[in-house]
């Protein structure tokens, strides 16, 4: 038996700033009122996971037997990315350390010496040259790098080397030990230029093979699996909704409106009830939890795919929102 009132009372509670689409929590709340079919679509979700990484990895698992060249770009060793996120952050703080040695300061504020802007520029370079730098040691076990190593090598380089020449605009506010540090800016710099050089050669080579495969076509390929996983996910979650007693379904449904009407009266802009109405309950939380997997499976991947299209919430969520079609 499903308690009557149950959906009034979870609508009337605060929704406040949602870290998940509305028609995911409602649907979870309603998933969870029939312990019986909240097994089933817990076990669906599963499913869906270890699917979607499954394929993910044999897939990948081929490409890369094909032609060892594209691991780094197909699955980069964990280690190496690592390494590239370090790299990539100092290379931004070297970035943001050109304005700082040209004296950029905020209204008010005197600028910083170039004497003391040399030593934060010198030690994010260098920790940007030592992480990039590492993260290609062992070339015959990585390929070709990927798509992230040539971004992070190209950002710290301009950093590096514009730090070095912002630097020689304020001579006046150098003391004894700025010139070490200018040279291990510079040296730096030029080290990051040669490796950035070698990494684009070595990709523009890669390129123009007939067996390459770009950062782009593995992020589409993602995509894919996790779109073929999620529409089986919904057609088994339909499946087992259609499996529940009519009696049950018919007041899980009816308590499930009745929690709409109640966020609809509070506030009307946070959701479309013809939308959560029209979907059957154990699927509707789906989308969210592709988008969840996505992020875990690559990140910059899924947030690359997120701002394709404007508004808040994932690929998948707005996937699904934009194929709702209105009847009415």
């Amino acid at each position: 038996m499903i308690e009557s009132g149950v959906g009034r009372r979870f609508g009337e509670r605060p929704t406040g700033n949602l870290d998940a689409p509305v028609e995911a929590i409602i649907d979870a709340a309603a998933v969870s009122w029939y312990p019986p079919f909240a097994a089933e679509v817990a076990a669906i979700r599963a499913a869906f996971e270890r699917e979607a990484r499954s394929e993910m990895e044999s897939t990948t698992a081929a490409m890369i037997a094909s032609d060892p060249r594209r691991r780094d770009t197909v699955t980069p060793a964990p280690w190496r990315t690592g390494l590239r996120v370090l790299g990539f952050l100092a290379g931004a703080t070297a970035l943001a350390g050109i304005l700082i040695s040209l004296g950029v300061s905020r209204r008010n504020q005197p600028p910083i010496d170039a004497s003391v802007a040399a030593v934060v520029v010198g030690i994010a370079s260098v920790i940007a040259l030592v992480c990039l730098g590492a993260s290609l040691l062992t070339p015959s076990r990585m390929g070709v790098p990927n798509r992230m190593t040539s971004i992070s090598l190209g950002v710290a380089t301009v950093g590096a080397l514009g730090s070095a020449l912002a630097l020689l605009t304020r001579p006046a506010t150098w003391d004894e030990t700025t010139i070490v540090w200018w040279l291990l800016i510079a040296g730096s710099g030029l080290a990051m230029a040669v490796l950035l050089v070698i990494v684009l050669r070595a990709r523009h080579v890669y390129a123009r093979s007939t067996t390459a495969v770009t950062d782009t076509d593995v992020d589409e390929l993602r995509l894919a699996i996790i779109t073929r996983a999620l529409d089986a996910a919904t057609r088994a979650a339909d499946e087992a909704w259609s499996r529940v007693p009519l009696e049950t379904r018919r007041a899980i449904e009816s308590e499930r409106d009745d929690a709409i009407d109640a966020i609809e009266q509070r506030t009307p802009a946070l959701i479309d009830a013809v939308m959560v109405r029209s979907i059957a309950p154990g699927a509707a939380g789906l989308p969210h939890a592709a988008d969840a997997l996505h992020s875990v499976m690559h990140l910059g991947a899924a947030q690359l795919a997120d701002r394709r299209e404007p508004g808040r919430y994932g690929y998948f969520v707005k996937r699904a929102r934009a194929g709702f079609t209105r009847l009415d």
